[in-house]
């Protein structure tokens, strides 16, 4: 009877990612992802950087005409920015074999400081209004990434997103008691404080999505605060699973000026 119900569960969840399509694949800045020869996907660990800004995406230029230096430091928070934990090699399209992406540059002059772990490449000081014209298709930036997920080692209260169809968006789950969890509802403060944990600045939207009765959910809510940059600043630690049958989803963007979490500011 459970896997019955298992099994019907999967299908509505299933069925309201397919209705909700529009929904599930908005994009929001500071989206990241990575393309090779036409396909994207969230398992590729090298690729052609694509960077989501202004409603479209695009790539990053690597052009020392362009007074645009890509270097391990930029490589590390973008591969950071994909979840993993840095990155092996950083190329142009000139000299790997990833493909020519046709897509705008959007980005140049990234510069990201070699001594904070960010986690976001967006949160790098970086040219996105007037593209130096030597920055071409040949000098899009691409990486190859680690393939251990930040999220391997884990510490309590670590937050993450799954399931969704870019880095920035997916099922919100919260590391406790050596499990990870998902979180039953999330409030609008709850759901700014995962973004910001992440490295974003802000949620602009969240949805609560049908999930399996068999996994371990860890809040009913989270009961962040505005002012709550963490997790572990909102609520105490649950000790027992919480009682539910969906979890929830949201999307986190990054806006002008920097956040303030890195890759261990909520780690105590």
């Amino acid at each position: 009877m459970s896997a019955m119900l298992s099994h019907i569960y999967l299908l509505l969840f299933t069925s309201l990612l397919l209705t909700n399509r529009d929904t599930v694949q908005g994009q929001y800045d500071g989206a990241l992802r990575l393309w090779r020869n036409g396909q994207t996907s969230l398992a590729y660990t090298f690729g052609r950087v694509q960077v989501y800004l202004k409603g479209q995406c695009g790539n990053v230029c690597w052009n020392s005409n362009a007074d645009s230096v890509f270097t391990k430091q930029e490589a590390d928070v973008t591969c950071r920015n994909l979840g993993y934990i840095g990155s092996s090699y950083y190329s142009t399209s000139s000299n790997d074999n990833y493909g020519v992406d046709p897509s705008p540059t959007l980005m140049y002059r990234v510069h990201c400081p070699s001594t904070d772990n960010r986690l976001l490449l967006m949160s790098c000081s970086h040219d996105t209004d007037t593209i130096s014209s030597h920055c071409t298709d040949a000098n899009d930036v691409g990486v190859l990434c680690y393939s251990s997920r930040i999220w391997f080692d884990p510490y309590p209260g670590m937050v993450r997103l799954s399931g969704g169809d870019y880095i920035n968006e997916g099922l919100v789950e919260v590391y406790y008691n050596g499990v990870w969890g998902k979180v039953c509802n999330l409030l609008s403060h709850d759901a700014n404080t995962i973004c910001k944990q992440l490295g974003y600045t802000s949620s602009p939207l969240n949805a609560t999505v049908v999930g399996l009765p068999s996994q371990v959910h860890w809040y009913n809510s989270l009961q962040c605060s505005s002012l709550s940059d963490c997790v572990h600043e909102c609520s105490s630690l649950p000790t027992i699973p919480a009682t539910c049958f969906h979890s929830a989803y949201i999307h986190c963007e990054y806006s002008a000026g920097n956040s303030i979490n890195n890759l261990y500011s909520c780690d105590t």
